[in-house]
């Protein structure tokens, strides 16, 4: 039986039977009179043991879930800290090396911490990967690193001209819209035409953007279905912010290089895996 029915079952019949007992043994006498005494005190204290029962059981949850949310919020301290650092590296750099290391080590942190923390909070022993791919040109988003699981190699790009699964995509990265995907069993997406043989049951994507442009996007997947929760959501939101307001600092850097004509092309070091 649900727990919603049962609990109203309780609150709504327990009082009325209480009440009912309560009467039957005022209008008999003797050994029924016993009975219905007894009944009405076993049900009385049947019915205090529950509502005991469900505040502590509610009490418990409150707790449950002031811990997840303070584990949530040190999460996100302990990942925000490295990042706003490596920042700091960049618009501190002297040269172009040391301004290019400083934007590959956020690349490669981003991804790390997106494939250790996120999905953590639902506690599921699951393998996770994280991937980031950014816009080699209008219509094309490359892979430029990811972490995590290695059964399968994410796919090196989506090009808008190759079908509406890729064109799917790449609007995807245009917008400002996040993809939650739980169950791509139960709930797959209608652009997943190949989804046989993939390595994961629930992912969720990102755009990596500022307010005026987007870069690329950023996602993590999981080998259990029900990975993320939304509260992992806003983690991500935060991962991509970060790794937007980086690119964006690369960007304008390169403009001031090379003159406002310059351009995120294939040659960008933006498209080079790190490392490479």
């Amino acid at each position: 039986m649900p727990r919603t029915i049962l609990r109203s079952l309780v609150y709504i019949l327990m009082p009325t039977l209480i009440g009912l007992l309560g009467g039957l043994a005022g209008m008999t006498e003797g050994y029924r009179r016993t009975v219905f005494v007894l009944a009405a005190a076993f049900f009385s204290l049947a019915l205090t043991f529950w509502l005991a029962y469900e505040g502590r059981s509610t009490a418990l949850a409150h707790e449950s879930a002031a811990r997840a949310r303070g584990a949530l919020a040190s999460s996100l301290s302990s990942a925000g800290r490295p990042l706003v650092a490596v920042l700091g590296n960049a618009i501190d750099a002297q040269d172009g090396g040391e301004f290019e290391s400083s934007i590959q080590v956020l690349i490669n942190r981003t991804l790390a911490i997106a494939q250790n923390q996120v999905g953590r909070m639902t506690g599921r022993s699951a393998t996770r990967r994280s991937v980031l791919y950014l816009f080699e040109t209008d219509s094309k988003l490359t892979r430029v690193a990811h972490e995590g699981r290695i059964d399968r190699v994410p796919r090196i790009d989506f090009n808008a001209s190759r079908g509406d699964a890729d064109r799917r995509v790449i609007d995807l990265a245009r917008g400002e819209d996040v993809l939650l995907v739980n169950d791509v069993e139960q709930a797959t997406p209608r652009y997943f035409s190949d989804y046989e043989g993939r390595p994961y049951r629930s992912f969720i994507t990102i755009p990596v953007r500022t307010s005026r442009k987007s870069f690329g996007l950023l996602s993590v997947d999981s080998s259990e279905p029900d990975a993320f929760t939304e509260a992992d959501v806003g983690f991500m939101a935060l991962l991509a912010g970060m790794l937007a307001a980086g690119l964006a600092l690369r960007e304008r850097n390169t403009e001031t290089q090379s003159g406002p004509t310059a351009e995120l092309g294939s040659t960008s070091p933006a498209l080079r895996k790190p490392g490479t």
